[in-house]
Parts: structure tokens; C-alpha cells; sequence
């Protein structure tokens, strides 16, 4: 976008007196994003989020659970179903014992496996492997 100087005027006007970006965009016809990319440029101050209630937590002390394993304190006996995200100070793997001939205990082998008898397939997918 082409910004002209009564525009600049404007969004400056504006963003000092505390209108919203959204509100600012849409009296001047444009984008919340190009109102954010032009503040910045201007190097007009930034404000608070209008989010209420966010805050950062301070680091937090990580209670696992019972069973939980780490990648390498795993067994060959213990069940390999991975919890939360990978790299998270919470990451770990359920740690209980394995069913036989499976690398999950028998709570996460059903979640992770099914019947083939049991899974529904769509008409066209019935249609697909019938030809």
C-alpha cells in the first residue's frame, strides 16, 4: 500500500489517542497487519495486548508421572507411547508394561491400532479397491 502523508497523519492521530489497529484499519481502508507494519516502521510506541489475563508463567517445576520414562531409562518391557511434545520439559513415554508382541502397553495398543474388521470405509474407498 501507498501510504500518503494525510494517511500517515491519521494513523498517527489515531494510534496516540488509543484507537484499536482494527478500527484504524477500517477508517483507513486497509489491512490490521499493514496499520502493525506501518507503526512499526514509524516507530511508534507498541501497546499492551488487548488480551486480557496473559501473562507469562515463570518456569514451572515439572511433576511427572508415576510410570513416566525418559527416551533412554526405557526398558524393553516398558511401553514407548510418547506424552506431550517432543523437546518440552513434560515430554516423556508412558513407561508402563508392554503387551505382548507390542511396544504399548494394552491401554495404548487399542488407541494406537484397530481391527481391520472394525474400521468403516467410505463407498469410494470400497469402489477403489474393487477394481
Amino acid at each position: 500500500m501507498e501510504w500518503t502523508e494525510d494517511q500517515v497523519l491519521a494513523l498517527t492521530d489515531l494510534w496516540k489517542k488509543g484507537i484499536t489497529t482494527a478500527k484504524i484499519a477500517a477508517e483507513l481502508g486497509t489491512t490490521i497487519g499493514s496499520i502493525t507494519g506501518k507503526t512499526s516502521r514509524l516507530g511508534l510506541p507498541r501497546r499492551p495486548s488487548p488480551i486480557k489475563g496473559f501473562k507469562r508463567h515463570a518456569k514451572r517445576r515439572v511433576k511427572l508421572p508415576k510410570n513416566a520414562k525418559k527416551m533412554f531409562d526405557l526398558t524393553d518391557d516398558q511401553c514407548r507411547y510418547p506424552h506431550n511434545t517432543p523437546g518440552d520439559k513434560d515430554f516423556h513415554f508412558c513407561g508402563k508394561k508392554i503387551k505382548p508382541g507390542s511396544v504399548y502397553c494394552p491401554e495404548h495398543h487399542r488407541l494406537c491400532y484397530s481391527k481391520i474388521e472394525t474400521r468403516k470405509m467410505s463407498d469410494a474407498s470400497i469402489r477403489y479397491f474393487q477394481k
